[in-house]
């Protein structure tokens, strides 16, 4: 608001970016859901600045705060608040992008981890609820308003996009979740923070979408706008800005940052490949890419492919696209050699996934 009202832009992001130090220095001192409040806070408030992080997490954090709250005064067993906080996040997942089925999937596949049909039908129920009442701040319909055309020989990608994704989804979770967990100290986390902002201002002037968590990015895939070095610089600068803002202690979520690197590397693929091959379906290709970089990160291809499904309006080709490149990745991701198969926690999660 300082920047609109005095037209200085770089003075508004240092003004935010002091807010947000303060408001991370307070959180540190703190423990308890307190801190964990105020910390889905700063996530709130960086994603609103422009970090370019995912904005996922913090209704989750929220979501398991209250859900272990009101389970505790009723004195429900432990394995039972596990499992209720465990579907409440994933309904919180649901309710922020509108995915229901993604909920449930992200609910057991990725905070429960399990197989058991009654953690299925929690989920679901707690989706079933959350979803309806985020329409009141989200609109009903899919995130993103095109769907990419797929074509049956649009699947001969896959020999290229599935190798690629486990190159890129690894290195995506390996470097992420290590810059997450450097340890700058106070005063140069705090001078790191205001640097990062900065740098992301000054990186907009020249690829407006790489603000936010990199549904900008995605959508101009999907549209069909993206040029060959454009989509070569959001792909690059995308997955940098990530690594340095979690460096510095800015957390945030990795699923829509995962999609669109996934997403850029796919249309810079296709744009390269293209006038060899006289192919058109540069967005098909790259969203194929991201939704397979984001199973392979997340070690989920059941949720990736729920995801996937639910971010465009429905297409039967597409969600047929879409299955075959998770089903060969959950094979890759079973037999393929040990560092595909390693659980990183995610950059700003605990182990358990939460």
């Amino acid at each position: 608001a300082f920047g609109a009202v005095y037209n200085t832009p770089l003075a508004g992001v240092a003004v935010a970016a002091f807010a947000w130090v303060g408001l991370r220095h307070w959180q540190r001192r703190r423990n308890g859901p307190l801190a964990e409040a105020a910390d889905a806070l700063l996530q709130t408030v960086s994603v609103g600045i422009g970090a370019p992080v995912g904005r996922e997490q913090a209704p989750r954090i929220l979501a398991r705060l209250l859900t272990r709250g009101l389970l505790a005064r009723l004195r429900v067993t432990e394995s039972a608040v596990t499992v209720f906080a465990g579907a409440s996040m994933g309904a919180a997942f649901g309710a922020v992008y509108n995915t229901p089925l993604a909920g449930v999937a992200f609910a057991v596949e990725r905070v429960l981890r399990g197989r058991r049909l009654s953690e299925v039908l929690i989920a679901g129920w707690a989706t079933a609820i959350a979803v309806p009442i985020g329409w009141l701040a989200v609109p009903r319909g899919p995130a993103f308003a095109v769907a990419p055309p797929v074509a049956w020989s649009d699947l001969a990608w896959l020999i290229v996009v599935v190798p690629l994704a486990f190159v890129l989804g690894t290195l995506v979770r390996w470097v992420w979740s290590r810059a997450a967990r450097v340890n700058l100290g106070d005063l140069a986390e705090a001078a790191g923070g205001l640097l990062a902002f900065w740098l992301m201002a000054a990186a907009a002037i020249v690829l407006p979408q790489i603000l936010g968590n990199g549904k900008a990015v995605v959508a101009a895939g999907l549209a069909g706008e993206l040029g060959l070095w454009e989509a070569v610089l959001l792909t690059v600068v995308k997955f940098a800005a990530v690594a340095l803002f979690f460096a510095v202690g800015i957390r945030g979520g990795q699923i829509m940052p995962a999609v669109a690197v996934g997403m850029g590397a796919g249309t810079v693929l296709a744009l390269v490949v293209e006038p060899l091959v006289g192919a058109q379906h540069a967005s098909t290709v790259g969203f194929m890419l991201g939704i397979a970089v984001l199973a392979v990160s997340q070690r989920a291809p059941v949720f990736a492919l729920c995801f996937g499904v639910e971010l465009v309006p429905f297409s039967p080709a597409l969600a047929a696209a879409l299955l075959v490149t998770v089903l060969l990745v959950g094979i890759g991701l079973r037999a393929g050699p040990t560092p595909w198969k390693r659980r990183w926690p995610a950059a700003g999660e605990r182990p358990s996934g939460g």
